[in-house]
């Protein structure tokens, strides 16, 4: 916004017009920023972090990758935020998982999708450390989740390596509205997994 100002400024004290291909140029970071606040915020943290319903992140932007590192025969998970602070209501969103594709090491016993379960942490209130995410609540099949106004909802991607071999692999992960015309657009990022 300063920058569009600052052009809309100089344009003014030197008595200029700004032509429309300038307009597009100056506008196309709040565009982008307008975008995003019509979006529920993905974001990331430590699964084992304290965690609360009214937690926001620390700045807000595209979700990229979600890291998860295994041994063999070992249950290891990524923390998947999902904060409504821009939507005028609650927002019904569907996580679906593609294909598991093995970007490196052996195939012998490689990841699959059945070796990924989705579960929602519940916040539970425990005595020593406050309020905690617990991952007890496994997702439907349909990948559906209600995220309230100013909320926050954690999802973690838990990843059985039992009886595998090492490898990596890359999982795409979508984030579909349940309802288009609110204004909400799908958005994706990847899994990975090291094991």
């Amino acid at each position: 916004m300063a920058g569009l100002e600052q052009r809309l400024s100089e344009a003014i004290d030197a008595g200029q017009t700004i032509e429309q291909s300038q307009w597009a140029t100056a506008a196309k970071s709040v565009l982008q920023l307008q975008q995003l606040t019509r979006q529920p915020v993905l974001w990331t943290h430590n699964p084992l972090a304290r965690s609360r319903p009214e937690m926001v992140p620390a700045k807000v932007g595209p979700l990229d990758v979600l890291q998860v590192n295994a041994a063999v025969n070992e249950q290891e998970a990524a923390s998947l935020l999902i904060t409504n602070v821009f939507a005028d209501a609650g927002v019904d969103l569907r996580i679906e998982m593609g294909g598991v594709e093995r970007i490196g090491g052996d195939a012998l016993q490689p990841l699959r999708r059945s070796n990924i379960i989705l579960a929602e942490a519940l916040m539970i209130p425990t005595r020593a450390h406050g309020v905690v995410a617990d991952p007890v609540s496994e997702l439907n099949k349909a990948g559906v989740i209600h995220v309230s106004k100013n909320q926050t909802r954690e999802i973690w991607f838990l990843v059985d390596t039992t009886d595998l071999t090492p490898g990596d692999y890359k999982v795409p992960i979508q984030v579909h509205p349940l309802v288009w015309d609110e204004g909400v657009l799908s958005t994706q990022f990847e899994l990975r997994v090291r094991i």
